[in-house]
């Protein structure tokens, strides 16, 4: 065992395995070491990072049977998010059992008890050692030392010979081609979970209990309007944005043409998102993001008259004409039905 340091307060040991080591055990490969850019502008990440520890939730028997297996975590380093002068964030993966109390800014008493002294990796570099556990920063958040905090010892020299290596040796991570955190992600969801065409409102079907196995709906009848939702969906798909409005009576097959024009789309081999934009009310969301809908987007505004016919429909009218115009995000497509009481 190699120490360097006030040994009466050491917390750290770096153990060195000879050659006279017994048969079962395998050597692994001398493992390196890493430093994290010091970088708080940018929203880069450092990822495939894990750590493996003894936590408090890998505990198994009782009393002096009492075993604590180890424990591997995985997950991501933002080098944007500081702990701490010095300090840094691993970002598990992981959830630990929130009913297990948390104690100040130690792992003490909390579920990530066991993990403190874990080296933290990435690949087959060291970056550091985990510290603490804040439970306000994050159930799975640890805070971690990073190893470049040894060039602030007063022995660092003997810190780095121990190590076989310098500061200014060490890889810098992020590395070239590292991506940047994602941002928030532009509303809706893929297009082709949208299996159930009820969720968008489309009218159910008169059952019948004589005839059990009936497909969700009937077969489809195109009529005139059908051809010129598909004139607005191949617009789309060329890149031009498009906005396609029936207006009908109640339960006149609005909703169920603007569901059927949706196949083209989910057929052209190109990611489309759909948005229905509805919670916590319908105009409220609908001006929320509406200025985030990213390209080959369906905005999906069933009832129309729900999101224009309000006091909030001028700006959403806006936002709608302000999308169709703007070349940089086209290759949307706005399907809306109306009912006939609202003239266009």
């Amino acid at each position: 065992m190699l120490l360097a340091g006030d040994l009466d307060h050491a917390d750290l040991a770096v153990v060195e395995l000879g050659q006279d080591v017994p048969a079962d055990i395998v050597l692994l490969p001398r493992i390196g070491f890493a430093r994290v850019a010091d970088r708080t502008a940018y929203l880069e990440v450092v990822e495939g990072c894990g750590a493996v520890g003894f936590r408090r939730f890998m505990e198994r028997g009782e009393g002096r049977d009492t075993v604590r297996h180890p424990a591997q975590v995985s997950g991501q380093i933002p080098v944007s998010q500081r702990s701490g002068p010095g300090l840094l964030t691993l970002q598990t993966h992981h959830h630990p059992d929130h009913r297990l109390p948390p104690a100040g800014t130690t792992l003490t008493g909390t579920a990530w008890a066991g993990m403190s002294g874990a080296a933290v990796l990435v690949g087959d570099r060291v970056v550091g050692v985990v510290s603490e556990h804040a439970p306000r920063q994050g159930a799975s958040d640890l805070t971690f030392v990073p190893i470049t905090l040894i060039d602030r010892l007063p022995d660092s020299t003997a810190w780095w010979t121990l190590l076989g290596t310098t500061l200014d040796r060490l890889p810098i991570l992020p590395g070239p081609g590292t991506r940047q955190a994602p941002g928030p992600q532009p509303p809706g969801r893929l297009l082709e979970t949208f299996t159930d065409p009820f969720v968008l409102e489309v009218h159910r079907p008169i059952r019948l209990d004589d005839h059990p196995g009936l497909p969700p709906l009937p077969p489809y009848v195109p009529r005139a309007h059908d051809q010129q939702l598909a004139a607005a969906a191949e617009r789309a798909l060329g890149g031009q944005s498009a906005l396609a409005v029936l207006v009908g009576g109640s339960s006149t097959g609005k909703t169920r043409a603007c569901w059927e024009a949706l196949a083209s789309l989910r057929e052209s081999g190109h990611s489309w998102r759909l948005w229905h934009p509805i919670d916590p009310t319908r105009p409220d969301a609908a001006l929320a993001a509406l200025a985030h809908v990213g390209p080959r987007t369906v905005v999906w505004l069933n009832e129309a008259q729900f999101y224009l016919d309000t006091p909030l429909g001028e700006q959403i009218s806006a936002g709608l004409r302000e999308l169709l115009r703007t070349p940089a995000l086209a290759r949307r497509i706005h399907l809306r039905s109306m009912t006939d009481a609202l003239p266009v």
